[in-house]
């Protein structure tokens, strides 16, 4: 299995190649074209910041360094390796909660978008490995290990800091009941008693030294650039371009650094908080669950919002289909619909997309309403998976399999 979706990857790098000299549309991400920039300006001895548009920590920069003296499609297959990691920590997650993840790996390695997106260059999957290291982390009851790694993957990429409360809520006494890792027949044992206090202090420390130590590597290395592109940027970010959100259009109509721009940017957050920690409470202690939702919501509500946030959630979805109802035959219908409607109206918004882009046609308000409309999908879809799932707290081993499971519909 792992091996085809590995011959899949390759294949598909090897076609962007050809497809970007034939095509006006190409196949590579320009991410991509920003993260291989960078790494040619630290090959050189200079920082990544100076090619415009870079807004990553440098470390991604200095990481890609064998674009230049290697080959320049090292970076895809990099990604596309993480791709592969990402299934083999989707399955091991699964098969340590008594759940074979054999089918649930295959769901992502196969799956059209996270194909596509690590293909063309983009480095999502880097931040999904961390990410799921994370969670494989601390269901061997390693708190400064998964710490270190949501550390880590807060340091390449902003978005992760939202897990941090439901890591924190996951993290009370259910800690006295841990799978312990086994070759075979993984159980439940009883672990000695520890104060969710310490616990959670033990997470926050480690998680905290990890972001702290990249974030003073960066900063010593390229100075206030790393601060302001990296860090500030992704919190006052003001995107007109079009995008899935629902916000694009206002910041689009209002005037440039004007006071109705900035005030629409800030207060984008409040509803985004908000729902973050609401799900944190309610389902925190079923950690994959409360990750997947807290996901869809934050990028549905985000201000700026493309094709390459929806494998944020791509990946922690396997490791909740097994707990969910939503594929058994009484609910395939209504399932299949709210997918047929969400995938509907993704392409709608795409048809009108190409319009502006490569038609020149002023159809912003146009491309607005299809924004509204995909927002309502995601609503609709994320209620759905909500009322679907079957709570199946992350320490309490063997209540997976007790639940409905994906292997018996």
């Amino acid at each position: 299995m792992y091996l085809s979706a590995a011959l899949l990857r390759l294949a598909l790098i090897v076609y962007g190649t050809f497809h970007d000299e034939l095509f006006e549309v190409r196949y590579t991400d320009i991410d991509y074209d920003v993260f291989s920039d960078g790494a040619h300006l630290v090959w050189r001895g200079r920082s990544p910041f100076e090619r415009p548009t870079y807004r990553y920590t440098p470390l991604l920069a200095a990481l890609l360094t064998p674009n230049v003296w290697l080959h320049p499609a090292f970076g895809k297959v990099l990604f596309a390796t993480a791709d592969l990691i990402v299934g083999a920590l989707i399955q091991d997650i699964l098969n340590q909660r008594q759940v074979p993840g054999r089918t649930c790996a295959a769901f992502w390695l196969y799956n059209p978008l996270a194909l596509n997106v690590s293909t063309r260059g983009n480095g999502e999957s880097l931040v999904a490995v961390l990410l799921l290291g994370s969670l494989h982390a601390l269901l061997h009851r390693r708190l400064a290990a998964a710490g270190a790694l949501l550390g880590c993957a807060v340091h390449l990429k902003p978005y992760p800091v939202i897990y941090v409360p439901a890591f924190l809520f996951a993290l009370d006494a259910e800690l006295g009941c841990v799978v312990a890792p086994g070759a075979s027949g993984a159980s439940a044992v009883p672990a000695p008693p520890r104060s969710p206090l310490i616990a959670r202090a033990r997470f926050l420390s480690a998680a905290g030294a990890a972001v702290a130590s990249l974030s003073f590597v960066s900063f010593i290395w390229c100075g206030w650039p790393f601060v302001s592109e990296a860090l500030v940027y992704h919190v006052s970010r003001q995107d007109v371009r079009h995008n899935f959100s629902p916000y694009f259009y206002l910041l689009y109509l209002a005037e440039p650094q004007g006071m109705l721009r900035r005030a629409a940017s800030a207060l984008a957050f409040a509803p985004q908080a908000a729902l973050l920690v609401a799900f944190a409470a309610k389902f925190g202690n079923d950690l994959p669950f409360c990750m997947l939702v807290q996901t869809v919501g934050f990028v549905a509500l985000n201000k700026v919002c493309t094709a390459q946030y929806f494998v944020w959630y791509l990946a922690l979805l396997p490791l909740v289909l097994p707990s969910s109802a939503a594929l058994q035959r009484v609910h395939r219908a209504r399932t299949a619909v709210l997918s047929a409607f969400w995938v509907g109206t993704l392409l709608l918004w795409l048809g009108i997309a190409y319009l502006l882009e490569f038609g020149g046609r002023p159809v912003y308000l146009w491309l607005w309403l299809a924004c509204l409309a995909f927002f309502a999908a995601n609503v609709l879809l994320l209620r759905h998976i909500i009322c679907m799932h079957h709570p199946t707290p992350l320490f309490r081993n063997g209540s997976v399999a007790k639940q409905v499971c994906l292997y018996s519909l």
